[in-house]
Parts: C-alpha cells; sequence; structure tokens
C-alpha cells in the first residue's frame, strides 16, 4: 500500500525565505534540495503539489524549472547517484601500487560516508519499488567503475591474469556479493532502524579480508565455469 502523503503548512520563515528574489540558479538548487529530502521521505509517489508546498512557492514556478515530475524525479536520481561517483575513486581503485585490500578498505570508508547514508538508501529503495527504471543506470555505473575494476585485479590475486577472455557474469557476481553485504548493512540501519554496536572499520576490514581469503581460494575456479547454453 503506498505511503499517503502527510500535508503540511509551510512555515512562516519558509514561505518568506521563498518570497525573497533568487537568482534561477539559486532557486533550481532550493527546489532539488527540497526534492531529495521529500522523495527520500515519501518516495516517488509524492505530489508536486505538496511538494511545493513544503518549499513555499507554487507548483506553476515548480514546472518552470522543471517542466515534469519525471524530469525532477531523473536530476533527484543523478544528483544522489551517479553524480555521487568520487573521481578519485577511479584511480584509488585502478592503483596497482596499493594491496587490494587497502584499496577496498579506504574506498568503502568513503563510499559510506558518501553513498550509503540515510537519504541515500531511502531514494535507492523507493526509486526501485516505483519501477522507475532509474536503478538500472547506478547499477551500470557500479558495475563498470567499481566490479569490473576488482574483477581484474582479483585475476592478479589469484596468480594467473592471462587468458581469461572478457569479465563473465559469474566474476561479477563473486565481487557483487561484497557489495550487497554493505549495502545490507545499509539498509538494516538506515530502514529497519537495527543499529549495531560494533567498530565499523574493523567489521569493514574484516569483511573484505574474508571476501580475499575466498577470492584466493576460488576465484581462479571461475575462468573454468561454462555457462549454460
Amino acid at each position: 500500500m503506498p505511503i499517503k502523503a502527510v500535508k503540511r503548512k509551510p512555515t512562516k520563515k519558509i514561505l518568506q525565505k521563498s518570497r525573497v528574489r533568487m537568482a534561477p540558479s539559486q532557486r533550481r538548487e532550493l527546489i532539488l534540495a527540497g526534492a531529495i529530502d521529500y522523495f527520500a521521505e515519501l518516495g516517488f509517489t509524492g505530489k508536486t503539489r505538496e511538494l511545493s508546498e513544503r518549499l513555499g512557492i507554487t507548483q506553476p514556478l515548480l514546472y518552470r524549472y522543471f517542466p515534469s515530475k519525471q524530469v525532477l524525479m531523473e536530476e533527484v536520481f543523478e544528483i544522489i547517484f551517479l553524480d555521487s561517483w568520487q573521481k578519485d575513486w577511479d584511480g584509488l581503485l585502478a592503483n596497482e601500487a596499493l594491496p587490494l585490500k587497502k584499496r577496498l578498505v579506504s574506498f568503502y570508508q568513503q563510499y559510506f560516508e558518501d553513498s550509503f547514508s540515510r537519504r541515500w538508501i531511502r531514494v535507492y529503495l523507493y526509486s526501485g519499488l516505483a519501477g522507475t527504471g532509474m536503478n538500472q543506470k547506478y547499477l551500470k555505473m557500479i558495475r563498470q567503475r567499481l566490479i569490473d575494476p576488482v574483477c581484474i585485479a582479483l585475476r592478479t590475486l589469484s596468480g594467473d591474469d592471462k587468458n581469461w577472455g572478457p569479465i563473465s557474469d559469474d566474476e561479477r557476481e563473486f565481487v557483487w556479493v561484497l557489495h550487497g553485504s554493505f549495502f545490507a548493512y545499509a539498509t538494516r540501519k538506515y530502514i529497519f532502524n537495527h543499529e549495531t554496536k560494533i567498530n565499523f572499520e574493523g567489521y569493514l576490514t574484516r569483511s573484505i579480508e574474508n571476501f580475499l581469503d575466498g577470492a584466493k581460494s576460488n576465484y581462479s575456479k571461475l575462468r573454468a565455469v561454462k555457462v549454460p547454453s
């Protein structure tokens, strides 16, 4: 059953702020920031009319900046998921001068801080449940910029990185298990409010160590896996 939006009257403070003359770019950023918080709270079934009320602006003004709700949703998704990827992470993951363990620990420490937040998790799940199709953009980006580079690094770690051919889905799923475990941790924390009293850095390090220990023993076997015709 979809969550019903609870109507709230915008406070005088917000209304007064909205009446102040703003540059179009500043107004646009204000609408986007409010939309991100709104969709994180109520999901993508939320109404633009209520969003406008919360921002203290008219619905026609909202549509002046974003001609449709779909356009607004897509921009929110771009900001939270695609634009949040830090360019430095590509270099970090590809830096063969660092041990793979150090690369992964450093990456996920930053990724949890920048991406796996309450707002991120809620918007991502709401988007998937609404069937927007936008999640596929994120999954494609993660596959290209995280999963595939780690697969290549694991081939080297296994001691035999020759004659593998294109990266297989079996290899990718091996790495998705690690990424998925961290996503599950964030979901328990931010969706189900299940707090765990752990040393987070220790948890992160142990999870990656266990993953790499398993890779040393089993990753090379994936080269011989035959895909059913």
